[in-house]
């Protein structure tokens, strides 16, 4: 591939954006970081503590294990399921989950503390009583989190890796991942700094194509920049089109610690016209952006030079 090419970002796709959901902080409690998953259901997380609010960590790097009495909940944080507006259910000691329908019903993938680890979790949430599955892959690193779900032939995938890209299959009553593909094609000149490319978003179909947001962070730093991304629908799930790189939209605020440059998106759904993206900015709060999916596509088909990262 040559040189590594310098870490600079395209910005020359515009989208254009409009908010389809206020970002808020309600009662002094942190709410950010959200998975639409259609019109009618969204997760969002919540915790006690957040940076713009700029009171200190209660404990840093301290995870609660529901599994473990002798652990405490050092952190009140969870998700919150909302449909049609009102709370379906609360998930405790959740973290940043990302929300998918398998078979049906509605789950949502997401980090938890487990023996004193960071794990990721399925959770059947449509089953009211139902607890999380862990996740077991034998290449299972020490803190695991930007996997991204999609389901093909009602099956469970997980996109472990965009680029190469690695695709796990996950079974669904045990939480055992096999790594089913990995592939380096592509329909595109992809560099040797795709490997930045991380995920956000779950996958959803579009047409001939799975649909997802992921993101990169310039130089290292907290500088997120995001892209949308186009996998074929069908196996190995290459990787196909990459929009340019883009920044969603945030509010300067000027509160402690909030810094709208740090966002994560953890969402996304598309409906004849339009495609939503729901995200968390600089973990205080939270915004639904929507734009044209005819827009979205045709950003990704048009790029064919190299992606600079």
């Amino acid at each position: 591939m040559g040189a590594r090419q310098s870490q600079t970002h395209d910005h020359t796709a515009v989208f254009a954006f409009t908010n389809a959901h206020p970002g808020m902080v309600s009662n002094g409690k942190c709410l950010f970081n959200p998975s639409i998953g259609d019109a009618h259901n969204i997760l969002v997380r919540k915790s006690d503590w957040c940076y713009c609010i700029g009171t200190p960590h209660p404990q840093p790097n301290r995870w609660h294990d529901p599994y473990n009495p002798t652990h405490f909940n050092y952190l009140t944080q969870g998700t919150l399921w909302y449909q049609n507006g009102d709370v379906r259910r609360w998930i405790s000691n959740s973290e940043d989950a990302r929300l998918f329908s398998l078979r049906g019903e509605w789950w949502a993938i997401y980090g938890m503390g487990v023996g004193g680890r960071h794990r990721l979790v399925i959770h059947n949430i449509s089953r009211m009583g139902s607890r999380p599955i862990v996740l077991h892959y034998e290449h299972y690193q020490q803190f695991e989190k930007n996997w991204s779900p999609f389901v093909h032939d009602d099956t469970l995938m997980l996109l472990y890796s965009i680029h190469p890209t690695v695709v796990l299959e996950c079974d669904h009553h045990t939480g055992v991942c096999t790594k089913r593909y990995f592939t380096t094609d592509t329909h595109m000149s992809i560099p040797s700094t795709a490997h930045y490319l991380r995920g956000g978003s779950q996958l959803v179909r579009v047409g001939e194509y799975y649909l997802g947001v992921c993101h990169t962070c310039q130089d290292g730093s907290a500088n997120y920049r995001h892209a949308f991304y186009l996998c074929d629908a069908y196996p190995p799930f290459s990787l196909a089109r990459l929009s340019p790189w883009f920044i969603l939209p945030a509010k300067n605020n000027q509160q402690n610690g909030y810094r709208p440059d740090i966002q994560f998106v953890s969402g996304i759904y598309v409906d004849d016209i339009w495609c939503y993206v729901s995200y968390g900015i600089s973990d205080c709060s939270y915004n639904i952006v929507k734009v044209k999916l005819s827009s979205v596509l045709t950003a990704c088909h048009q790029r064919r030079t190299r992606i600079r990262i």
